[in-house]
């Protein structure tokens, strides 16, 4: 037992002193805005050439063209809000910090939004990824951390030191059997039947002219009153204002979304984000449902309104991914799916479309002594969507 106790010690001071050593090699900062070039040489070694972030025009969108970063830290110092590491001044890690704002039930708090979370294949498996974690932690940054669409094992380190994790649920609706030609499995029989029965389904619904819903060039102080005084108050996420929103759907340089509001007479009672795209390689148009909120009583005619768009613009299946549960009720009365057995079957809409990683987690780490705890375990009233942060090049339409 002795001899055993004393391995293990000495095994202890090994692995401490080979983390000290690795510490030693890196450099961990926030990247200054003279040194841009370093890091587009990084981004050559790690990403497509096709790649988006690869464009100026896109890296300096992304990264310093929120509203909240304006009013950050980083905005004031006009900085990056990308912390990197080096080794010997080579840029080998990276991981974007976007300020945002977080919405607890109408109550805000400051956020940082983590994403492109990425190290240099030569230096993989090193504990890096650790060391990035400790750093933000360092960093008086914000009360909230989020980050969504990481891959299981950094998802698995994150949780190590405290984060919390859920996935993302993936709604799928299916408009024509001409899905199947994207469904990886296509042979199965049951597959083939079931395709066909929920593009029947589908298409015998009618869409209810109970509201207005009209297609907005610009979000205004209307909007904002709906997020105050409904939107806000219904959920947890990302504070969906309408500088937000105008930044995030309207002066992307690249991807081009169509943005309606459910309205009645006087207020607006909802929010619907979309797009149609072809998918890369096919004959195939789809869309991708990327922000849907709406009072309860005119739900479903915004669902409607959602599934007769795609099927005049000719998609196969609408994709959604989101935590927020509210409206499964009327998700299902529409033909969605929930998960299951199809949202493995079909592709995840990258460009070109991923069969892998289809499923998006989300985590998230709460340093505020306000928010309780405990809602961090409950994410039925958490409004967080998958974004569009998977492309890498120009859309359809």
């Amino acid at each position: 037992f002795t001899v055993l106790a004393r391995k293990s010690r000495i095994s202890l001071r090994k692995r401490f002193l080979r983390r000290i050593l690795e510490s030693m090699a890196y450099k961990i900062e926030f990247l200054p805005n003279s040194d841009i070039a370093s890091l587009k040489a990084f981004h050559k070694t790690v990403y497509r050439p096709s790649h988006i972030l690869l464009r100026d025009e896109f890296l300096e969108w992304y990264t310093k063209g929120s509203p909240f970063y304006k009013n950050s830290t980083f905005g004031e110092k006009s900085q990056y809000p990308i912390l990197v590491a080096r080794n010997n001044r080579v840029i080998v890690g990276q991981w974007i910090c976007q300020p945002s704002i977080f919405n607890f039930y109408g109550q805000t708090f400051s956020m940082i939004w983590l994403s492109n979370f990425l190290i240099s294949p030569d230096w993989r498996h090193r504990g890096l990824g650790g060391f990035f974690i400790e750093a933000l932690l360092r960093q008086q940054l914000a009360d909230i951390f989020g980050a969504n669409m990481i891959t299981p094992e950094v998802a698995k380190l994150m949780t190590h030191y405290g984060y919390c994790y859920t996935k993302l649920d993936r709604y799928l609706v299916i408009l024509s059997p001409e899905a199947l030609e994207l469904v990886r499995h296509n042979q199965d029989l049951k597959i083939k039947k079931r395709i066909k029965d929920l593009a029947a389904s589908s298409n015998n619904r009618r869409r209810k002219d109970i509201v207005l819903i009209k297609q907005v060039a610009v979000f205004g102080d209307s909007y904002d009153h709906f997020w105050v005084n409904r939107f806000a108050k219904s959920c947890l996420g990302t504070a969906r204002t309408a500088a937000f929103l105008n930044w995030r759907y309207f002066s992307d340089p690249f991807l081009r979304y169509r943005c309606f509001v459910v309205a009645d007479r006087e207020d607006i009672l909802g929010l619907i984000i979309l797009r149609v795209e072809l998918i890369r390689g096919t004959r195939l148009r789809v869309c991708r449902l990327v922000e849907f909120f709406s009072e309860q009583g005119v739900v479903e005619p915004a669902i409607d309104f959602i599934v007769d768009y795609a099927r005049r613009h000719k998609c196969v299946f609408i994709d959604y991914h989101n935590l927020y549960s509210g409206f499964d009720k009327e998700w299902f009365k529409a033909g969605a799916l929930k998960n299951g057995v199809l949202a493995g079957e079909l592709p995840r809409l990258t460009q070109p479309p991923s069969y892998e990683n289809f499923i998006i987690n989300a985590v998230f780490l709460n340093k505020s002594e306000v928010i309780p705890p405990e809602c961090f375990l409950d994410w039925g009233q958490w409004y967080t969507t998958s974004g569009d942060a998977d492309q890498d090049r120009k859309n359809f339409s």
